[in-house]
């Protein structure tokens, strides 16, 4: 390999190896796979897979940050999460992760019950947020959060680099609500956040059968006079390409799965206080 990449790995890491560059090698075949449904890119790099997931246990086994030796993949989650919001409060309510965090990020905020943490973060408009980017100017992501300062002097950072850019599958997935269940989109499942605080979303996929779609806006709200109570009424809208399934998850409706089609659904979402 290159002789600056061996001597800051070397030199400086003590290791051939480097989180986060090396998960390529199971996180690109995936994608691969994932996205079209064609397993040779697994099949080609399994061995290597298999073999930088056993090195991944083994250090995650070994290699616990102090304090945290004999804990149990239950015992930290829920203090790693604690400390995760916390962090953020302390932050101003912002996130300053780098690459490697950042996408996951939103997603374990919400899976461990903080979405509304999650969604103070996707609209946090001072540095680092992404909003903050977008009132400065930027049409493509920045190489570092504040690669432009508040005086609006630029730095030599890259402006248009993907990393933090990778809110974007967050942002499909999660307030979009559409999301694959089987590799190659042949299923996928329908669940957007109504309740982010948007008043409308819509995302689109271009899948191997076609161009899956869902648009929701929330076309209205009762409750007014009470605002901790109240709910708001959701137009939501989904083209389901042919041979296709989709998994409908919409709040106040029992789950169900619908064929190719175009479908519209009128639902309730309670209101956020």
């Amino acid at each position: 390999y290159l002789k600056a990449y061996r001597t800051f790995l070397k030199d400086q890491l003590g290791s051939d190896t480097s989180s986060g560059w090396g998960d390529a090698v199971i996180l690109a075949p995936l994608a691969l796979w994932r996205a079209y449904g064609d397993k040779r890119a697994l099949e080609e790099n399994y061995p290597a897979m298999q073999a930088w997931l056993a090195y991944i246990e083994q250090r995650a086994r070994t290699q616990h940050p102090a304090g945290f030796e004999g804990w149990s993949p239950e015992d930290r989650v829920p203090a790693a999460v604690a400390r995760l919001v916390e962090l953020i409060e302390q932050n101003g309510r912002r996130l300053d992760t780098g690459f490697l965090s950042v996408p996951f990020l939103l997603d374990v905020l919400c899976d461990q019950g903080h979405a509304d943490v999650a969604y103070r973060l996707m609209f946090q408009d001072r540095c680092p947020s992404w909003l903050y980017e977008v009132d400065h100017g930027a049409t493509t992501l920045w190489e570092s959060w504040g690669a432009i300062a508040e005086d609006g002097t630029a730095s030599s950072y890259s402006y248009n680099h993907y990393a933090f850019g990778c809110v974007g599958d967050w942002l499909y997935r999660r307030i979009g609500g559409l999301a694959a269940v089987e590799a190659g989109w042949r299923r996928f499942r329908v669940e957007p956040a109504l309740d982010c605080g948007l008043a409308r979303a819509a995302v689109s996929e271009e899948t191997p059968y076609g161009r899956a779609t869902v648009s929701w806006e929330i076309v209205g709200t009762q409750g007014d006079d009470d605002p901790q109570c109240g709910y708001r009424t959701a137009f939501v809208q989904v083209d389901v390409p042919p041979n296709t399934r989709a998994e409908i998850r919409l709040p106040g409706m029992p789950e169900q799965t619908v064929k190719s089609g175009h479908h519209v659904f009128l639902t309730r979402t309670e209101r956020r206080a």
